[in-house]
């Protein structure tokens, strides 16, 4: 009687082991599957980030570009302004 039980026990113990091991399995694979899910979307968040930070930056490049095509033209214009003015100078002082 006391093999009976002792059997009876025993197998009580892998039926309850193998219990809260599946338990515990499922457990682990809805935790990996969530973390899954959140580094996709986490991946998705950061792609749409970096085409804004992207399209952000060509636009201030541009930006940039026209300021300084601006801003050397106007040089250019006191340049030859001061080009000008010099050679008028020169063309209305007298010969010595």
């Amino acid at each position: 009687m006391v093999y009976i039980e002792v059997i009876y026990l025993l197998l009580y113990s892998i039926v309850c082991f193998l219990i809260v091991k599946n338990i515990y399995k499922n457990k682990v694979d809805a935790i990996y599957d969530d973390y899954v899910d959140m580094l996709g979307t986490l991946k998705e968040e950061l792609l749409k980030t970096k085409n804004g930070i992207n399209s952000y930056f060509n636009e201030v490049k541009k930006d940039i570009s026209d300021q300084n095509k601006q801003y050397l033209s106007e040089m250019n214009k006191d340049i030859s302004e001061k080009i000008k003015e010099l050679s008028d100078n020169v063309k209305n002082r007298p010969i010595i």
